[in-house]
């Protein structure tokens, strides 16, 4: 027998040392029992410092089957006598069936220790054919000895068997070696070029080490570019590293188990993910291998979990994770069918040239002592509830690999079976200071004004401050003010619209324009459902089975998926409550009221196109008040063509004084399309009250600036008790929201009503100044309580303005600028007191005055 045989002889004998030698210590995993047989599954756990030992035929913590407090043994159903635990720990079965082939869960409680030590250990079981009827106690050692008895007689032809076909091998490479017909051209090797064979013989003679560093090649090059793409897509300039963190570190919660109600546990606030997160991967004080992290869409799961792969890639030293010599990431919308780990990553990462087989990932996998594995988006993977026993399952059930540390990824109210020790981590989204902290840093750099701006769109319009904290969303809104492209509400909400589809497919890696497309014709039936939702008689909450059937089977579950709907399960109380056990249902509804808004818009702009007048009228006044506002300013914006029927329909309808010229903003585009349209709203008035919103006054500002640019004339403008005073160098007055109204803008009558205010003299020469400076100002009229008695008017500035006093109770009086008096004119005062409102007026019985619309501006 020549040296290379020897080597491998003694090898083989070393291996089968180390393994007889480390055979039943602690809670191996797996290991095999006979059917028809008493078993024992081998747990030593003899320890002066083990106060109790509790097993479990699960890996659900429910009740145990057997539990051992160091002095007795105690099992669930002391009459069946099945299991009984032995003073070092293992468990004894009395006879072994079918049903003990599970994973089984011991846990044993050490006084040294905060928390108890978890193991699982998985059970398979043969059958023996040869002795059916059983064994007494304790036959489980004859046969263990048995079996030791056949490996031992086995292993030396085993080792005959290796060295003949080691000697075999050796001589025909030696025979091929001198044979002149055996060549290495590729001529002398049909069908079979250089680089195919170079590449087999690379896959066959790679070594381990070689099989770990391309595969850590290959995961390092997939997450940098999933990195770098995300980056650039939610982060606006790659000139501030800093946003990163204030992304990732969006508010979380803890569940901390044994507080709250009754002990079962509660929610608790953390102030950063490295709270957790560093403690469950460096592993100390932290014995679960499992991590659920859920949040809704949007909330920055997946940026969290491409965090993760950057620290890894990075090698950062102060990071736990560069104690991992793999990381794998799953993103599981990827994933068609039942996979394994190794299927997974060979589909998704490893090129398909690659001579980097399933077999030499997975031992890889098999060989690595430390791998941290993240199943990202688990709601998404579409075998979740048929499958249970593929490796993937398994794996975030910590069923299987122990050793492994595993984050799963989640939305809400998807239900994802978990071991009962894994750390529960809830993502908030973004609160009020974190999109604080977001704006300040990045509008910084003289863009005060435009932070401002959108500090206060957050702050005017309730539904897209929600959907806001969605960090997803809140990019894109943030995106737009930074290029300078909001110019609607439509914009907003349609780039907005848009992210569920395009993030849905990055991270799938599907063509979702194509899914939405295919499903074109069944978005009518999605946008009936929204609009009946805003009606009076209805509402945004549906049950399942009632929205289920009216939108099919794959277009509903296309929603779900993509986000747009949301599921989640109530109690139903319809059923007999009598009934000891809790019946759910399930209920769907619009990730956001505004996304519900954006579908009815759609809805009428549809009917309005089909040409049906009374319908598009009749479902205008079947919307709710809080809603018609939007959802016009949305059809405006989405069909150019229905400002005209818009504006005719508001002038049957009170309380909208500032939404025709909302409606008119949201067509962007030429000026030319609009400029009938602006024409007849500035034929009337256009009033400025102290009870509009910011918003509100800037919109009508603007609207009042793209009039004079297309020299358009105003025919009045009503300032009531909203004017604060005239800045005399910005030729302009000054709003009491601090807004300004320029002398440029081409208004025939000014109207200012303050009933409660006095003037002074030089606030009163101060407003003639400035109307003095409107180059197409007719008529200055003061609807104030009083006014000085005289005026020293500069008669060196030649003026054809008419100005007029309305006092409480007086006549009508204009100013005589030979004499600077107040002398009576000739005009009802009561033309006056129609012309300006007195009132907020209402609407169907509500008072619309504290109507918070959303008004969005260009500079």
């Amino acid at each position: 027998m020549d040296t290379t045989c020897i080597q491998y002889v003694l090898l083989c004998i070393w291996a089968s040392s180390i393994k007889s030698a480390t055979n039943g210590e602690g809670c191996k995993s797996p290991q095999y029992l006979q059917i028809g047989k008493p078993g024992i599954i081998n747990c030593s756990l003899e320890h002066e410092t083990y106060v109790k030992i509790e097993w479990y035929h699960s890996t659900v913590i429910d009740q145990p089957i057997a539990s051992y407090n160091g002095s007795y043994s105690h099992v669930a159903v002391p009459s069946s006598n099945e299991y009984d635990i032995h003073p070092d720990g293992s468990l004894r079965i009395r006879n072994v069936s079918s049903k003990h082939v599970n994973n089984f869960t011991v846990i044993a409680y050490d006084e040294s220790k905060d928390k108890p030590i978890t193991y699982v250990v998985s059970v398979f079981a043969t059958a023996d054919n040869a002795d059916k009827e059983g064994a007494p106690d304790g036959s489980y050692t004859s046969t263990k000895s048995i079996t030791l008895v056949v490996i031992a007689a086995l292993i030396p032809v085993t080792l005959m068997v290796i060295c003949a076909v080691i000697l075999i091998h050796k001589r025909v490479n030696l025979r091929s070696d001198n044979d002149p017909r055996v060549g290495g051209d590729e001529e002398n090797i049909p069908m079979f070029p250089n680089a195919d064979v170079a590449g087999v013989a690379s896959c066959t003679d790679i070594s381990q080490a070689a099989k770990m560093k391309t595969l850590r090649k290959y995961l390092q090059n997939e997450y940098t570019q999933l990195y770098e793409t995300a980056r650039q897509q939610e982060n606006i300039l790659q000139e501030y590293p800093c946003l990163d963190e204030i992304y990732i570190d969006s508010p979380m919660q803890l569940f901390v188990v044994g507080e709250g109600l009754r002990g079962y546990g509660r929610w608790k606030r953390i102030d950063s993910r490295h709270d957790v997160f560093d403690k469950f991967l460096r592993g100390k004080n932290f014995q679960p291998s499992a991590c659920i992290v859920d949040g809704d869409f949007g909330f920055g799961k997946s940026f969290l979990a491409l965090q993760l792969t950057h620290d890894w890639c990075s090698s950062n030293p102060m990071s736990p994770l560069n104690n991992f010599e793999l990381l794998i990431l799953l993103r599981m919308g990827q994933l068609q069918r039942p996979f394994s780990i190794a299927a997974a990553i060979k589909q998704l990462i490893v090129p398909e040239y690659d001579g980097l087989t399933e077999n030499d990932i997975d031992e890889v996998l098999n060989a690595t002592e430390s791998c941290l594995v993240i199943l990202d988006g688990f709601e998404q993977y579409p075998c979740r509830n048929i499958d249970n026993e593929s490796e993937i399952i398994k794996l975030s059930r910590s069923e299987i690999r122990q050793s492994f540390k595993v984050i799963v990824t989640t939305r809400f109210h998807t239900a994802v079976k978990h071991d009962v020790n894994a750390v529960r981590v809830r993502m908030e989204g973004f609160d009020e200071k974190a999109r604080g902290d977001y704006i300040s840093q990045l509008f910084s750099k003289g863009k005060e004004q435009v932070s401002e701006n959108l500090k206060l769109c957050l702050e005017e319009y309730p539904d897209l401050c929600q959907l806001c904290e969605a960090p997803l969303f809140f990019f894109a809104l943030v995106k737009s003010f930074y290029k300078g492209k909001v110019q609607s509400i439509t914009d907003i909400v349609g780039n907005i619209v848009s992210r569920f589809y395009s993030h849905n497919q990055s991270e799938r890696k599907n063509d979702t324009l194509s899914d939405q497309n295919m499903f074109e014709s069944s978005y009518h039936y999605l946008r009936k459902i929204a609009f009946h939702g805003l009606t009076k008689l209805e509402t945004i909450n549906w049950e399942k089975v009632k929205i289920h059937p009216q939108v099919g089977d794959e277009f509903y579950d296309h929603l779900v998926s993509i986000g747009i709907l949301v599921e989640w399960q109530v109690i139903d109380y319809t059923k007999d409550l009598s009934d000891s056990r809790m019946h759910y249902m399930k209920m769907v509804r619009f990730y956001n009221r505004i996304i519900c808004q954006w579908y009815a818009a759609q809805y009428i702009r549809d009917v309005f196109l089909q040409e049906a007048n009374e319908e598009f009228t009749t479902c205008l006044n079947r919307l709710r008040v809080r809603d018609i506002s939007i959802v016009l300013r949305f059809i405006c914006g989405q069909e150019h063509s229905v400002i005209g029927a818009v504006t005719q329909y508001l002038k049957t309808r009170k309380g909208f004084n500032h939404l025709p010229v909302m409606c008119v903003m949201e067509q962007c585009g030429d000026l030319d399309v609009k400029e009938n349209t602006i024409r007849e709203l500035c034929a009337s008035s256009t009033e400025f009250k102290s009870t509009d919103t910011v918003y509100q006054q800037k919109i009508s500002l603007h609207f009042l600036n793209i009039a004079s640019k297309q020299e358009v004339s105003i025919a009045r403008v009503v300032l009531k008790n909203c004017f604060g005073t005239v800045n005399l160098l910005e030729k302009c007055i000054i709003l009491t929201t601090g807004e300004r109204l320029p002398s440029a803008t081409n208004v025939c009558d000014l109207v200012i009503v303050e009933e409660e205010r006095t003037l002074t003299v030089q606030e009163t020469l101060d407003v003639i100044w400035f109307a003095n400076e409107c180059k197409y100002l007719e008529t200055l009229r003061f609807q104030v309580h009083l006014l000085p008695e005289t005026l020293q008017l500069d008669i060196s500035q030649p003026s054809n303005i008419e100005i007029l006093w309305s006092p409480k109770s007086e006549p009508l009086l204009v100013l005589e600028k030979d004499s600077s008096q107040w002398e009576v004119k000739d005009v009802a005062h009561e033309d006056i007191k129609r012309e300006v409102p007195q009132e907020t007026p209402t609407m169907d019985g509500f008072d619309t005055s504290n109507d918070t619309d959303l008004v969005l501006y260009a500079h």
